[in-house]
Formats: C-alpha cells, sequence, structure tokens
C-alpha cells in the first residue's frame, strides 16, 4: 500500500490527467444515456408473458393510445363536429401519430344528415363508452402513436397538448390521459430530479462542508469527487446502452452521498495525520502524512465499498429492470468511487493547500464531540437500558412490516391533485377505462371470411363481452363483434332512409385492427380502470378461470397486454425483496465472518447493520407506505448505507483494542476518533435526502424520505447500539 500511494504522490498531476481522460470517455458515453419510463424499460425480455406480448404486438399492432376527452354541456352539437372534425386531421398530420380516431372519422360525410348521424353515433356498441359517453356529454378523440411517436413520448404529448390548447375554445373543458401521457410525466418528473433536486443535494452537502470543514480543500476535493463519480456512473450506463427511469435516477443521489462519505474518511484521516506530523506546509510532511492516513484508512475504505456494492449489486436478482440495472449501476459507481478515492484523493490533497484544522476551539466542535462522549457514555453506562430499547424498537419494526403492504397503484406515483391524476378521475369517471387489457382469441382455421364471421365465434366473443362488462372496474370492452352490429344497423338505416350517401367508412378500417392478418386471431379490447397492483390480479384470475371454461376446444383465448406483464411482475416484487436481502446479508455476513474470525463477533457487528432495515420496512408499514416497483430496493439500501459506518467503527476499535485489557476506554477512544466523520456523513446525507422530499414526484418522495430514516437509524446503531454490544460482550478481536 505504501508502495502505491508513493508512486501515486511522486505523478500526481499524471496522474490526475488520466483521471481527467477517464472523465472526458465517461461524458462521451453519458451523452448517449436517454430518459425512458416506457412500459417496455419494466417488462423482462425473454419471459413467455412478454414472447406473448411481442406477438400480439406483431399482429395488432401497438395497444398504447392517447385520449383526448372534451366536456360538452349541450351534449353533442352540429359545431361541435365541425371542431373535432378539423382538430383529429390536424392531430393526424402531427409528427408520431399513426392514426386519429374520432366520431367523424368513422362515416361518411356525416353533417349531411345530421340527425342520422346523432342517432347512429349515440346507439353505436363501438363508438359508445370508447369516443362517447352513455349521455352524450364526453366525446373523445383517441390518438394511436406510430413508432416513432412511441419513441418520443414527451415531445408527442407536447405536442397534443399545444394543438389542443390552440384549437379548442376555452369554454370546453378537455381532459388528455393514456399510457403515453403517464409514461411523458413520468420521464418529465424524472428529468427533474436529475436536472434540479440532484443538483439541490450537490448545493446542500457544499454548504455543510462549508460549514463542518471551512476549507477550500474540505470542499472542492469532496465536490469534484461527487461529481466525477456521477459522471462515470452516466458513462457506464452509456456504455450498457441503459436508460434513466424513475427507478435508476437515483443513481446519482445515492454516488454522490457514497462518494462524499469516502472523501469525509480520508480527509479526517489526513487532517489527523498531518496535525501529528506538525509541519503541515512541507512536501515531506503531507507526504508522510498521506502515507499514515491511507495504510489506517485503506482496508476499511476498501471493504465499505465492496460490502455496499455487495449490497446494491443483490438488487440484480430482480426481474425488473430498472431495478436490476439500479443495483448494477450503483455497484460500478461505487467500485469506480474506490479507485478516484485510492487516485485521485491523494494527488489532490497532494497538490492542494494542507487543510485547515479546526480542531476543538470551534463551539461546533465541542457541542458535536461532547455530544459524542456523551451518548457514548450513556449507551456503555446504561448498556441493559440502551440494549433493551433497541430490541423494543426491533419489536415495533416488525409489528409494522407485519402491516406493509405489496402493492403498485401508479396514479399514486403524482399527486392527489396534479392533472395527470383529474384527467384519469374524469375520463374514468365519466367515459371509459384508460388501462388496457387485451384477450386473443385464435383458431387454427379462418372464422372470417369474405367480410363476415362464424356464427359461433361471435356468439362467443359477445357472451365474453357481456361476462366483462358486468365486472365492476371494467369500464368498456371493444371487439370486431361491435364493428359488425354497427354495420349491420347502418346498412339498415341506409335502406330506411333511402340515403344516397352510405353511412359506413372507417369502420371496415377499424374491423382490420381487430382481426390480423391471416384472419386466424381477434382481439377483445378491455378498457379497465385504472386500479391497485391487487385489484388488477383479482380481475385476470377470473377472465382467466372464464376463458379455461368456454374457450378450450377450436377457440383458445389468452390474455395479454403490458398490464397483466406487470401484475405478473409485481407478484414478484415481495420475493425480489427477500431475495436480494438475503444475498446482501449473505455477502456482508461473509465478509464480517472472514475478517472477524468469529461467529460471535459477526452476529455482534451485523445488529447495527439489521437495524435501519428492519427500521425502515417497519416505518413504511406504520405509515402506510406500500412495496412497490419504486420502493422494492430499499431493504438493499439501507443495508448497502449502514454496513459504511460500522465497518470504519469496528476497524478503529480493534486498533484502540489492542494490547489492551480494558473495554470501555477503546470505545470511547474510538468514538473520539470515528464519531465526527460518521456524524458528518450521517447528517449531510440525511439533509441531503431530505432535499428530494420537495419534489412532486411521489417515488423520489419516498426514496428521499426512507433513506434520510436509514441514515438516522443506522447512526443511531453505530454511535449508541454498538459501543454498548461490544462493551456488554467483551468483543475483542484477534486480526
Amino acid at each position: 500500500m505504501n508502495r502505491f500511494i508513493a508512486w501515486i504522490l511522486s505523478h500526481p498531476k499524471g496522474n490526475i490527467v488520466i483521471v481527467c481522460l477517464f472523465l472526458l470517455v465517461s461524458a462521451y458515453y453519458g451523452m448517449s444515456v436517454r430518459m425512458d419510463n416506457s412500459m417496455e424499460v419494466w417488462l423482462p425480455e425473454h419471459s413467455p408473458a412478454m414472447i406473448q406480448y411481442q406477438k400480439f404486438l406483431k399482429d395488432f399492432g401497438s395497444e398504447e393510445f392517447i385520449l383526448i376527452a372534451f366536456y360538452m354541456p349541450e351534449g353533442l352539437t352540429r359545431e361541435y363536429i365541425l371542431m373535432t372534425q378539423r382538430l383529429a386531421l390536424l392531430l393526424e398530420r402531427e409528427k408520431g401519430v399513426a392514426k386519429a380516431w374520432s366520431l367523424d372519422r368513422n362515416f361518411d360525410r356525416p353533417l349531411k344528415n345530421f340527425e342520422l348521424f346523432k342517432d347512429v353515433i349515440l346507439n353505436s356498441s363501438f363508438c359508445r363508452s370508447m369516443l362517447i359517453s352513455k349521455d352524450g356529454k364526453v366525446s373523445a378523440i383517441i390518438l394511436v402513436p406510430s413508432v416513432e411517436g412511441v419513441r418520443n413520448r414527451i415531445d408527442l404529448v407536447e405536442a397534443v397538448k399545444k394543438l389542443v390548447a390552440d384549437e379548442v375554445p376555452p369554454d370546453i373543458k378537455v381532459f388528455i390521459a393514456g399510457p403515453p401521457v403517464i409514461n411523458a410525466e413520468l420521464d418529465r418528473m424524472s428529468q427533474e430530479v436529475s436536472a434540479i433536486y440532484s443538483p439541490m443535494l450537490f448545493f446542500v452537502c457544499l454548504v455543510l462542508l462549508l460549514f463542518f470543514f471551512r476549507s477550500i480543500t474540505g470542499i472542492a476535493v469532496p465536490a469534484f469527487m461527487m461529481g466525477s463519480s456521477m459522471l462515470i456512473t452516466i458513462g457506464w450506463m452509456g456504455i450498457f446502452n441503459a436508460s434513466l427511469n424513475i427507478i435508476t435516477v437515483a443513481c446519482f443521489p445515492l454516488i454522490m452521498v457514497i462518494s462524499l462519505a469516502y472523501s469525509i474518511y480520508v480527509y479526517s484521516a489526513y487532517q489527523n495525520s498531518l496535525i501529528q506530523q506538525g509541519d503541515r506546509v512541507s512536501s515531506s510532511c503531507k507526504q508522510r502524512a498521506l502515507l499514515i492516513s491511507y495504510r489506517t484508512v485503506f482496508l476499511p475504505v476498501f471493504l465499505s465499498a465492496f460490502t455496499t456494492a455487495a449490497g446494491f449489486g443483490s438488487l440484480m436478482v430482480s426481474n425488473i429492470t430498472p431495478v436490476r440495472n439500479l443495483g448494477l449501476f450503483v455497484s460500478l459507481g461505487i467500485l469506480s468511487t474506490f479507485f478516484l478515492a485510492m487516485t485521485f484523493l491523494p494527488s489532490m490533497f497532494f497538490l492542494l493547500p494542507s487543510p485547515a484544522f479546526s480542531g476543538n476551539g470551534g463551539g461546533g466542535d465541542k457541542l458535536l464531540n461532547g455530544f459524542i462522549k456523551y451518548a457514548g457514555m450513556f449507551a456503555i453506562r446504561r448498556q441493559k437500558t440502551t440494549l433493551f430499547f433497541a430490541f423494543l424498537l426491533f419489536a415495533l419494526s416488525v409489528c409494522g412490516i407485519l402491516r406493509l403492504s405489496v402493492e403498485t397503484h401508479i396514479l399514486n406515483f403524482f399527486k392527489k391533485n396534479s392533472p395527470i391524476v383529474r384527467a384519469y378521475n374524469f375520463i374514468e369517471g365519466s367515459l371509459t377505462g384508460l388501462s388496457p387489457i387485451e384477450i386473443v382469441i385464435e383458431s387454427k382455421k379462418k372464422f372470417f371470411k369474405n367480410g363476415t364471421f362464424k356464427p359461433e365465434t361471435l356468439k362467443k366473443i359477445k357472451e365474453l363481452q357481456k361476462y366483462l362488462e358486468q365486472k365492476k372496474n371494467v369500464l368498456s370492452t371493444h371487439s370486431a363483434a361491435n364493428i359488425i352490429s354497427d354495420r349491420t344497423r347502418i346498412g339498415f338505416l341506409d335502406m330506411l332512409f333511402v340515403s344516397k350517401e352510405p353511412m359506413l367508412s372507417g369502420l371496415d378500417a377499424a374491423l382490420k385492427d381487430f382481426i390480423n392478418e391471416n384472419s386466424t386471431a381477434t382481439r377483445v379490447s378491455v378498457r379497465a380502470k385504472t386500479l391497485a397492483s391487487e385489484k388488477y390480479s383479482a380481475l385476470i384470475h377470473d377472465i382467466d378461470q372464464y376463458l379455461a371454461i368456454h374457450f378450450r376446444d377450436e377457440l383458445r383465448a389468452y390474455i395479454t397486454g403490458v398490464v397483466p406483464i406487470i401484475v405478473n411482475m409485481q407478484d414478484c416484487l415481495l420475493k425480489n425483496l427477500i431475495k436480494s436481502f438475503c444475498i446482501a446479508f449473505g455477502v456482508i455476513c461473509l465478509v464480517f465472518f472472514i475478517f472477524l474470525r468469529s461467529v460471535k463477533n459477526t452476529i455482534i457487528s451485523m445488529i447495527p447493520n439489521i437495524m435501519p432495515v428492519i427500521a425502515i420496512l417497519g416505518f413504511m408499514g406504520f405509515f402506510g407506505i406500500n412495496l412497490d416497483v419504486a420502493t422494492v430496493m430499499i431493504a438493499s439500501i439501507a443495508m448497502g448505507i449502514a454496513v459504511d459506518d460500522t465497518i470504519h467503527f469496528i476497524f478503529r476499535y480493534k486498533r484502540e483494542k489492542t494490547g489492551s485489557s480494558d473495554f470501555v476506554q477503546p470505545v470511547l477512544a474510538t468514538l473520539e476518533a470515528t464519531g465526527k466523520p460518521i456524524f458528518h456523513t450521517s447528517l449531510i446525507t440525511f439533509c441531503g435526502f431530505i432535499v428530494l422530499c420537495f419534489s412532486g414526484f411521489k417515488p423520489m418522495i419516498y426514496f428521499g424520505l426512507l433513506t434520510a430514516v436509514t441514515v438516522f437509524a443506522a447512526l443511531t446503531g453505530d454511535i449508541i447500539v454498538l459501543p454498548a454490544l461490544l462493551v456488554r460482550f467483551k468483543v475483542k478481536f484477534d486480526w
């Protein structure tokens, strides 16, 4: 180690140049990273359900849609039809729109006989509850995005909103919703987190560094470390061709605070070594101080990096792609940060002016030292009381865990008064559902020939739709049977009114969307309310049972679409949490056992690391925060954060305990040496993550709040519970 640091210090400028080149490469690859919260990002690529869904897309095209709803207090009027006619034509010309469905687009020249047209529309089984409400006061235009539109959802949604605002009179209430709108909003909120709240966290860290260290070196070096670590992490994302989303955007604050912690530990050790040297100006003194400090911190920092990376790396067992990517890129970011801590930090410390030493003269330092000493003395003198309250907290947390719900509701990601939630509530309350579920009916033989269905097939489809529409959370269903029924009725009306201009047009085009190319498969599109995953699961289970009973001979049917796949993925959340936590726990226990060489010491050392995990899950249970796709990684995050300070404390305790038969004094000496950096990193991390709670995006609010609570629990475990355990069980290390 001495030789390595000596080599680094003999080539400090060259080493910094190499690091900067590394950062330039990271920046180059990082420029290709894009924001993407599309449903496809969340789906496992090679699962049977995903393969089935890909087949559906090939046969029928995308199930995504943007629904623009209009509230018409006076009902359907000629003026309204003229307005939507023009708007639909303009929208269909918009870049990213494949087609636009509106009332007038399904029939030829409706204004020639408006009353007949109105009667047809209000009684159309295809249009009702999709393009117009039953009372005729809410109507809609449905846009089907092209491949390009799906890829650029934010631009498409913004263009649609602008066009609607320009063309629709202000007295008509407009609501825009649909899967691309939600995805675009998720993209926008994720960008807001990375563009606004991550810099805010960075700024808070700088302010606290200035308060604690009052030194250019103590601010500049950690700041550069934080920025460099984030840049390298996004570079890894670019190399692996990954995208940013509501989960992976959490990489940046996590890497920021982890790199800051390594900087503070190295800085504190370097500062103390300089004080011992006396002369803090000469190069030789700085070199000796750096050699001593790195000899002290190398192994604990290395183990911290390894175990923290293992904690986050355990998320890679998840079948949820963003969660898996979070684990991968935070782990790579941590290992890269360790590389910077061993190369960049000593070079910068060597070149920059020696850090100022605040000593014990400052009022803030005296207060902090006094608090840490008091906490340690309390824990040592009242060991039973301390451990009793720790056990009580554990028991209460377990009670909270028993109340924890495993459930995802996409609208709960947004505040209740947000425009997107209002739009969803209005449309689903007055028109149709916005969550698509697709039922595909297949046959080995063609069941649609010469423009007609086999009667037995139509009968089964109508019976299925009747069953579905009796379900509480199914708001509408649409199929080829609806279109054929409308065609028959309109043909009869043409004959009755002796219309010279037939009213059929778009219905024949719509029919093609419900039958595959070789006429061996058709679909029934179900529009359900936007529900919690548990209710989706119950609905899909009921439909599955019906299909198993009524479609088992020549006709076979199955459910597909993004919603069913998300439900299947949701069912794996708890398994993923348990699996990732067990892996992280096992790896960290193994590392502790290798270095502590004692089962007893390993168990005692792991208690402060388990406390934050149990506490945070209990906190979620008591405060009604569900375990969902946005919070499933919190246990591994808690373990990864907690283990860092514990390792530094144990290594210092072992050093203080060597050659002493006393247990109290080594603990107090350890608190005196490591208490300040532990407190500094914890407070900075706590305040930094609290900043995220000011976001309007609930997943990021929960992420900030839960991580802050984790940090507080970890701090309590390390400066109160761990000292009590070490003294109570007379822990000593023989390595």
